[in-house]
């Protein structure tokens, strides 16, 4: 079994010695988009909402 620890602690360090392996991806340029303002406002409303609602049980269920 330690045969094998050993194997794959090889295979693994071959694998990340290959230094080409940043030259295969491929980038994209950011997509710019617009969010309407009603959207937002609700989205942030939601968020806030969680976080009070979370650290109300938190809260209550004590420490």
């Amino acid at each position: 079994m330690s045969s094998r620890k050993g194997s794959s602690k090889r295979n693994s360090s071959s694998h990340s010695s290959s230094g080409d392996s940043s030259a295969n991806e491929v980038i994209a340029p950011k997509e710019e988009f617009e969010v309407e303002e009603e959207a937002k406002d609700a989205y942030y409303k939601l968020f806030a909402a969680r976080l009070r609602l979370r650290k109300t049980l938190r809260f209550l269920r004590g420490p």
